[in-house]
């Protein structure tokens, strides 16, 4: 059997933390190599997960302080076996 779909990935995790709360969220700073089809795909992304004393607002705080530095990103919902499918096409 021969996968679909090869998924290599080297993620630095990066704790989030307020002061006065703790441990608000952890930020996953993603290299991905996705390989099938005879091809190889590269792909960067952000990945943020609210922890214990994580707060919608301060999710937002996080993404807009984000945007504000790197322009360029989106907010994206695709899991990383469907963005590697859709990339190798």
């Amino acid at each position: 059997m021969i996968p679909a779909l090869e998924v290599r990935n080297h993620r630095k995790v990066r704790r989030v933390i307020h002061n006065d709360r703790g441990l608000v969220a952890e930020m996953s700073l993603d290299d991905v190599l996705f390989i099938g089809n005879d091809k190889k795909v590269p792909y960067s992304g952000i990945e943020v997960e609210l922890k214990e004393f994580g707060t919608d607002v301060a999710l937002e705080n996080i993404s807009t302080g984000l945007r504000r530095l790197f322009p360029e990103l989106e907010p994206d919902s695709e899991s990383k076996y469907e963005k590697g499918i859709r990339l190798l096409g």
